[in-house]
């Protein structure tokens, strides 16, 4: 595959997920339904194409878990800073959960089942292993990682973009050490977990 072809297959991958983020995120009334089919077109989008690397050797579920319970503690102690130093950026993390946290049964489970490992199969899989053609792992990690912030700015909170380019680094990371999406998915997972069900930030 030439860099001219992987450059159009980025383009039109990314093209593809930020019109799902942008209907996604301006119609909130029905934010659970539209997310639900736009993760389940990416999650489409990603059986379609390889995966870079898949070390099924490597064991990556417990880094996975103790790479979700820090990202959280990371998350905790930059919302603590938020109080204190931008206010009215702390107010978004208030309002965001207000607005978009899930409530009803169905909710938990697309969240669980669709939502975390479309995303991750589509960021880390799809774009990640696309990028890595072109640039070295850790530049991939940090231009994966813009692509993902920028396409959560259709939010209207500058919070949500920041919020998911700092995890997608973090999980970006993980997953060049591990070599496994499996250990990704469940870091992101627990995260989503701790963030929105057990211990929420408000």
């Amino acid at each position: 595959m030439t860099t001219k072809h992987i450059s159009a297959r980025i383009f039109a991958f990314i093209c593809i997920a930020n019109i799902l983020y942008y209907f996604t995120y301006n119609l909130i009334p029905v934010f659970w339904h539209i997310n639900t089919c736009s993760m389940l077109i990416l999650l489409g989008i990603s059986t379609l194409t390889n995966l870079p690397f898949e070390n099924k050797q490597k064991k990556a579920v417990i880094p996975g878990v103790v790479t979700g319970i820090a990202t959280y503690l990371a998350f905790m102690a930059g919302n603590w800073l938020l109080q204190w130093l931008f206010p009215l950026l702390h107010q978004q993390v208030v309002e965001v959960y207000q607005q978009l946290a899930p409530r009803k049964w169905w909710h938990y489970i697309v969240l669980c089942a669709v939502f975390v490992p479309a995303e991750e199969f589509f960021w880390r899989g799809v774009i990640h292993g696309l990028l890595v053609k072109v640039f070295k792992p850790y530049t991939t990690v940090f231009v994966t990682a813009v692509l993902n912030g920028a396409a959560l700015i259709y939010s209207g909170y500058l919070i949500l973009p920041m919020a998911a380019f700092v995890s997608a680094l973090i999980w970006g990371i993980l997953y060049i050490k591990k070599k496994n999406i499996i250990g990704v998915i469940t870091a992101h997972l627990i995260f989503d977990l701790l963030l929105l069900v057990f211990l929420p930030l408000h």
